[in-house]
């Protein structure tokens, strides 16, 4: 389920990634990439979700994988400001996000 993870997220972030291309500046290109890592954070909880849905990863790994994504999530929702809209980021970015609430 590890590599799954690993290959499903990095494929989202490089489609999230190739934003950061029409930056005009770096700050804007930080800020796509920050966006990159929250949208790689709940695909990768989505991919945890049904890992332990299926009782293909035990509850002490799923319990750990979980407590990470959520500390990088509180991180980047920080660095992204007060003003960011999730909801708006998730409907934009078509986030399926049944499973990680």
């Amino acid at each position: 389920y590890k590599k799954f993870l690993v290959v499903e997220a990095s494929l989202d972030f490089v489609k999230m990634n190739l934003l950061s291309a029409l930056a005009q500046d770096k700050k804007e290109r930080d800020h796509y990439d920050t966006m990159a890592d929250l949208y790689s954070i709940f695909i990768a909880c989505e991919c945890l979700e049904k890992a332990y849905i299926r009782d293909q990863i035990p509850v002490d790994e799923y319990t750990g994988a979980c407590t990470k994504l959520l500390a990088q999530y509180k991180t980047i929702i920080n660095a992204l400001g007060k003003d960011f809209d999730v909801e708006k980021f998730l409907e934009n970015y078509q986030v399926r996000r049944w499973l990680s609430e």
